[in-house]
């Protein structure tokens, strides 16, 4: 009889074990939305963003050329000096890139709604030098006939949606003190979000990871502040897609929609990894596992997102309008990446010369390489000897390896973008403020530290 009752709790036993592993597998591989569900929500925010185009192109040029003119004195003084606080690489602001914004911008009007998908440059033949860029926007603001034109089809340039709107109401200067006041905000509300879900040492690691990339020279340029905003913004809703994880893969398509959408190429790679990152380090401090592959899944879904997002502008430009943009898109695509030669450019395709850039703009000087080595060198020491007394589980140091393999994703990204580092390290190399919060919250799970409070998990919902 005692042996029927202890057979009989073995088999309850097993099958609430393994009820229970079902449920939380069931709950951790969350991608089960429907294709359709993904194809429509790629349709909706397709057609919104075009929309938004439109109707950005409808706003009140008059109010825009107004304060486009009150922004000439600041465009001089900008283009007089580019360099901000140290003077080094990567304190190096990209006042030309800004200034083309303020172009795209103007010459989105009612005028031409094509110019919402083939996104003219207007030029003046007598005003060619960098120098000029003040007078080239003056120009523009008092609508002063242009004698030159070229067509930036490639990209969406959705910032033209808000862009556009802040002129109704501010000048460059302004915009970009309140881009500023944004910026600043938002991190605050992650840092403190990371600290509330997670624990105060996640919480200053993420804020120590984007203090080493200058926010202040992130914060005072409209180019550079595009995928910080997007990937503040993504990391607010984490908490939610935490407790909501069948969403995920349609989340972070979303996200990666909106980069492609907004992005001129910038870091577009930290709009996945920063709320990636941030996922997995709930999972973990939830005590649910995570996986290599999960990850590449939701970045899966995100390059999905990106990649067809923008196939689908050079489609539509190409339809309406009388540009080629898929020839141009996928022309511009084959030379950045090397598969097309291009002889003045030759030179920036060579790894070595990314990363002299890289390294140029990582450590400004050899000073600078010197302490950020001897720092470097201070964590290893300080985790190896940890391990050494056997205060780091071996366990502990498996289950985070999603958290290293996204701090490594930037170096790849390098590799594969060769070309565009080597020519503009001094903002691309902004990725790498994932591997600075991916080895910082590796290093902080390794070394044992619990969380003091953590989000009630999806099987504990279920339970």
């Amino acid at each position: 009889m005692r042996f029927t009752k202890i057979t009989g709790f073995v088999i309850i036993k097993r099958v609430e074990e393994r009820i229970t592993r079902n449920m939380k597998e069931h709950i951790i591989q969350p991608m089960r939305l429907r294709w359709a569900t993904y194809l429509g929500a790629f349709a909706v925010t397709m057609l919104l963003a075009l929309i938004l185009l439109i109707g950005c192109a409808l706003l009140p040029q008059e109010l825009i050329c107004e304060h486009l003119a009150d922004s000439v004195g600041t465009v001089e003084r900008d283009t007089r000096d580019q360099y901000i606080f140290d003077r080094s690489a990567a304190s190096k602001a990209d006042v030309g890139t800004d200034v083309l914004m303020l172009q795209a911008s103007i010459s989105t009007n009612n005028r031409y709604l094509g110019a919402v998908l083939t996104n003219p440059i207007y030029t003046y033949s007598d005003l060619p030098d960098w120098e000029d860029l003040h007078e080239v926007i003056a120009r523009q603001a008092y609508d002063i006939p242009h004698d030159g034109v070229w067509l930036y089809a490639r990209y969406w340039m959705g910032f033209r949606v808000i862009l556009r709107l802040a002129l109704t109401l501010f000048n460059y200067a302004q915009i970009k003190r309140y881009l500023a006041v944004i910026f600043f905000t938002l991190f605050a509300l992650v840092m403190t979000s990371v600290a509330k879900h997670s624990n105060l040492r996640n919480g200053f690691l993420f804020a120590l990871s984007v203090i080493l990339v200058r926010p202040h020279v992130i914060a005072s340029s409209m180019q550079f502040t595009c995928c910080f905003l997007i990937a503040f913004a993504a990391m607010l809703l984490i908490p939610w897609l935490y407790r909501h994880p069948r969403y995920e893969g349609l989340f972070f398509m979303e996200v990666g929609m909106v980069t492609m959408y907004f992005d001129f190429y910038t870091v577009p790679l930290i709009t996945f990894g920063f709320p990636m990152l941030y996922l997995c380090l709930l999972r973990l401090e939830g005590g649910e596992r995570i996986s290599v592959r999960a990850v590449l899944k939701r970045f899966a879904a995100w390059a999905a997102g990106y990649g067809l997002m923008w196939i689908a502008k050079l489609t539509l430009t190409s339809l309406l309008t009388s540009v080629n943009g898929l020839a141009q898109g996928l022309s511009s695509f084959a030379v950045r990446v090397g598969i097309k030669k291009e002889a003045h450019l030759e030179k920036y395709n060579s790894v070595k010369a990314a990363l002299d850039a890289l390294g140029e703009a990582i450590f400004s000087d050899q000073t600078g390489k010197i302490v950020y080595l001897l720092m470097l060198a201070l964590v290893v020491i300080v985790v190896l000897v940890q391990i050494g007394k056997k205060h780091v589980a071996l366990a502990h140091m498996r289950r985070g390896l999603p958290l290293m393999f996204l701090a490594a994703m930037p170096f790849i990204w390098f590799l594969v973008t060769i070309q565009p580092v080597a020519i503009h390290a001094y903002f691309q190399y902004r990725s790498i403020v994932l591997t600075y919060w991916g080895v910082g919250i590796y290093v902080q799970y390794l070394l044992g530290t619990r969380p003091v409070k953590k989000l009630e998990s999806p099987l504990e919902q279920e339970t």
